[in-house]
């Protein structure tokens, strides 16, 4: 009979080791499973993050081209307003000399 209560004993013994065992492994799965949601809640702020920084980038590029845009236009104007400028001047050069060339045919 002393032979079965050690055999009980040491049946008893693994049955705890393996209760623990199985312990062990419960608290380690709840500690990953936290992780596991901690790490998915900072990937979904870092999607959140990416999205809004994309509207900025989109928002700031679409100023850039209108602003492109504008900068063109107001330098063909002023182009144009040389191209005026020096036209007129080229004129009026050109009308002095026909004055002058008048003035001495009626001096004549």
């Amino acid at each position: 009979m002393h032979q079965v209560e050690k055999e009980k004993e040491a049946l008893r013994m693994e049955l705890n080791k393996a209760k623990q065992q199985i312990k062990e492994a419960d608290t380690a799965i709840g500690s990953q499973k936290a992780e596991i949601e901690k790490l998915n809640h900072i990937i979904n702020e870092a999607d959140q993050e990416r999205i809004r920084q994309k509207k900025e980038y989109d928002i700031v590029v679409n100023e850039r081209d209108i602003l492109g845009t504008q900068v063109c236009a107001v330098v063909l104007c002023v182009s144009d307003c040389v191209y005026c400028v020096y036209d007129c001047a080229a004129s009026r050069s050109a009308a002095s000399k026909d004055l002058v060339g008048f003035q001495a045919v009626l001096a004549c």
